[in-house]
């Protein structure tokens, strides 16, 4: 039998410079001969995505008021391919939702293929999606990132 030992833990806070506060960054921390890296968005958004029926809404953090107006990016990521392609982009309602899966039939990735007799049926299409990356940028209130999974 293996054994394993315990691990101590140990938390080190190391506080920004007041003038990055408010500013985007990305946080490298190196040790053991690792890096790691992470980016943070200086935001005021509450973004929720409900993944079973592809709907995110975005709100204000402070107000938890719905944003109206608030620019939507997607790009989507497929099983077994590298890289992400652009899926879709708007702009959020007056209710702050926004469909981040449905596209129009004209789409070039869903409906009549132009270069065939090929039909796509959404439905189709995102069996094939690992996952998808969404940009909100809201002028007031910053920008955010969220990953989320198609609905299954």
């Amino acid at each position: 039998m293996i054994g394993i030992n315990r691990i101590k833990m140990k938390t080190k806070i190391i506080h920004l410079p007041q003038h990055l506060i408010r500013t985007n960054v990305i946080v490298e921390v190196t040790g053991n001969g690792l890096r790691r890296s992470q980016t943070f968005f200086a935001h005021q958004l509450t973004v929720h995505i409900a993944e079973s029926v592809g709907i995110v809404r975005v709100a204000q953090k402070q107000t938890k008021r719905p944003l109206a107006g608030v620019y939507v990016k997607v790009y989507c990521r497929y099983k077994g391919k590298k890289g992400a392609e652009f899926w879709k982009d708007g702009y959020t309602g007056l209710n702050g939702a926004f469909d981040y899966v449905s596209v129009t039939e004209g789409n070039a990735l869903v409906g009549k293929d132009r270069f065939s007799s090929d039909q796509k049926s959404l439905s189709d299409v995102i069996k094939d999606i690992a996952g998808f990356s969404i940009l909100f940028l809201s002028e007031q209130d910053g920008a955010v990132v969220k990953e989320a999974y198609p609905p299954s």
